[in-house]
């Protein structure tokens, strides 16, 4: 006949053969954590979508990619990272004069200021004087800078005689013949630019 503790012995063999049948694919399924790509709550960090410095100045430097000069928009680049994009702003505005723009970021020297006194009143001693004098009987003097400011009697009628001759120096003027006339020499083409940056400049005395 089994004793009690023969009995307690034997149900202690079976527990340790095997008893808890429970294998580890029966277990319930373990948390681990958020599905792949995803971060838990808590653990989610905002994206900064902002334009970073380099990329706002390339967007800014980029209206000078026409000019065809990589120094420019080079140039461009290296103010605007170390000033940030509105040490540049002005100088880039839509529509770019590739020039002006250059000049105004400091890259380019601008070009020389042109002035009665200095370039143009010489050419008009030698080419225009001997015919536009006081002493001579012609409606038009360039004697003096006074003289070149007055409204012109006639191919511009409400401009200066100043913007006159600009027009009447250069090939083929809209009214009346190239200055000086005839076979007498005419200005070069050097002169003639003088002339038109001369009144692009609000002809300065």
């Amino acid at each position: 006949m089994m004793t009690t503790w023969t009995m307690v012995l034997a149900g202690a063999l079976l527990l340790g053969c095997g008893g808890d049948t429970t294998s580890d694919s029966d277990a319930g399924p373990t948390d681990l954590g958020a599905p792949d790509g995803e971060l838990a709550d808590g653990d989610a960090t905002p994206i900064d979508t902002a334009p970073t410095l380099p990329q706002q100045c390339q967007n800014a430097c980029g209206a000078l990619d026409s000019c065809g000069d990589s120094t420019f928009h080079d140039g461009c680049l290296s103010l605007c990272i170390s000033g940030g994009p509105e040490a540049v702003a002005d100088c880039v505005l839509p529509p770019v004069d590739c020039d002006e723009a250059a000049v105004c970021l400091g890259l380019k020297e601008p070009p020389p200021a042109v002035t009665w006194t200095e370039q143009i009143r010489p050419i008009c001693v030698l080419s225009c004087g001997p015919c536009h004098t006081a002493n001579r009987a012609g409606s038009v003097q360039v004697n003096t800078y006074a003289d070149v400011i007055k409204p012109s009697p006639k191919c511009l009628p409400g401009k200066t005689i100043a913007e006159s001759l600009a027009l009447k120096v250069q090939a083929n003027p809209s009214c009346g013949n190239q200055m000086p006339p005839g076979d007498k020499p005419k200005l070069t083409v050097a002169e003639q630019q003088l002339f038109i940056d001369w009144i692009a400049l609000g002809w300065p005395e």
